[in-house]
């Protein structure tokens, strides 16, 4: 979790947590028993800048969301063996599977003041979550496949199963 929640209070309100040990919840805490309560309705909750990723043991997926503003980017690598989230594209460039490959086509669109497509980065292997999107990914086959949504507060997420 990268962020801060701007609505801690309705949340704890709405979760019947507004007690001591509720109020002493940080965030990333009050952001998981949100998602217990009500799923991914629960990140459309989510009010503030924040990215996040989150592992749903018994749906065996992965949860990534950022705030519908764009104030916290949302960066990430998928194969079919390994996933990395990071709030910063360095972050996930850090790590060895990943290539620095520039995306010669964002690149050329880029420097052609043309607006560049969602999800693009500079780097071919390195994604950005769109802005405002709820996105699931799932393995068919050993390969992760996407589709997208939108949220009722602009939140954007990722889903990988």
């Amino acid at each position: 979790f990268d962020g801060r929640l701007d609505n801690r209070q309705e949340l704890l309100q709405a979760l019947d947590r507004d007690d001591t040990a509720g109020r002493n919840l940080s965030d990333a805490e009050l952001i998981l028993v949100a998602y217990r309560q009500w799923a991914e309705a629960g990140i459309a909750r989510l009010l503030g800048p924040f990215a996040l990723a989150l592992y749903d043991v018994a749906h065996r997926r992965v949860i990534c969301a950022r705030d519908g503003v764009g104030d916290r980017s949302l960066f990430y690598f998928l194969s079919s063996k390994l996933l990395i989230v990071a709030s910063e594209e360095q972050a996930v460039l850090a790590h060895p599977a990943v290539s620095r490959r520039l995306d010669e086509t964002h690149v050329a669109v880029y420097f052609s003041l043309q607006e560049p497509g969602d999800g693009a980065t500079f780097f071919a292997d390195v994604l950005r979550q769109g802005d405002a999107f709820f996105t699931e990914l799932e393995r068919r086959d050993a390969q992760p496949h996407a589709a997208q949504s939108r949220l009722a507060n602009g939140a954007a997420s990722m889903t990988i199963t």
